[in-house]
C-alpha cells in the first residue's frame, strides 16, 4: 500500500503513515466534510447558512436559534462576539463547491401570500397550513402578553433572516411567426379587358 499523502510503501493493514502520520485509507478524513462559511445561503457572512450546510438543515433555523441563543441569557455581546470570531476562522466555501438544493424544502418569505414580507405566507406554505390561522396566531401572541413592540422585532427579524422565495417567472410557449408568403415563380397574367357590347 502506498501513503496517499507522501507516496512511500507502508504496511497494507497501516491506518497512519508510519513516515508522514497522515491517516490512510477510505476514512482517511475524520470528519465528512469541512465547515466552510456559505456563499449562497450568506445574509451577513454565512456562518450560519455553513452551519447549516455542515449539519444538513434550514439555515433559518440556525438563524433563529442563534438569535434566541444571543438574546436568552441576556448576554447579546457574547452573540454577536461569537459570530464574529466564527466569521474570522471559519473559512468561506470556494466558489462553485456549494450544491444548490433546487427540490429542498426550505423555509421562505412567501411570493404569493403576502400582506407585507411574506413571513406569515411563508410559514403556513412551510407547515402546510392557512396563511389566516398564521396571520391571527402572530397577532395574537405580540397583542396578548402586551409585547406589541416585541412582535414588530420578532417580523423585522424574520423580514432579515428569512430567505425570499424563488421566483421563476412563467413564460408563454414560444410564438411561431406566421408563414412568409411563398414567391410566385411566375408572374399572374392580366385578365384580358372585357369586350364591350356595340
Amino acid at each position: 500500500m502506498t501513503c496517499t499523502h507522501c507516496h512511500r510503501d507502508i504496511p497494507d493493514q497501516g491506518t497512519y503513515c508510519m513516515f508522514c502520520g497522515r491517516r490512510q485509507g477510505a476514512s482517511a478524513s475524520i470528519f465528512p466534510k469541512p465547515l466552510r462559511r456559505s456563499q449562497v445561503d450568506c445574509r451577513l457572512a454565512g456562518v450560519c447558512g455553513g452551519i447549516a450546510r455542515y449539519l444538513g438543515t434550514d439555515p433559518v433555523f440556525i438563524r433563529v436559534a442563534w438569535i434566541i441563543l444571543t438574546i436568552v441569557p441576556g448576554t447579546i455581546l457574547l452573540g454577536m462576539l461569537a459570530y464574529l470570531i466564527a466569521w474570522i476562522i471559519v473559512p468561506e466555501a470556494e466558489p462553485g463547491t456549494e450544491p444548490i438544493d433546487v427540490g429542498a424544502r426550505r423555509l421562505h418569505r412567501s411570493a404569493d401570500n403576502l400582506t407585507v414580507a411574506g413571513i406569515c405566507g411563508g410559514i403556513a406554505e412551510y407547515f402546510t397550513v392557512d396563511v389566516t390561522a398564521v396571520r391571527v396566531v402572530w397577532v395574537l401572541l405580540s397583542i396578548f402578553p402586551g409585547f406589541v413592540v416585541f412582535g414588530l422585532l420578532a417580523y423585522a427579524t424574520a423580514w432579515f433572516i428569512m430567505p425570499a422565495a424563488a421566483v421563476i417567472p412563467a413564460t408563454a410557449p414560444p410564438s411561431t411567426p406566421p408563414p412568409a408568403p411563398s414567391p410566385d415563380p411566375a408572374p399572374a397574367a392580366s385578365p384580358a379587358p372585357a369586350a364591350s357590347p356595340e
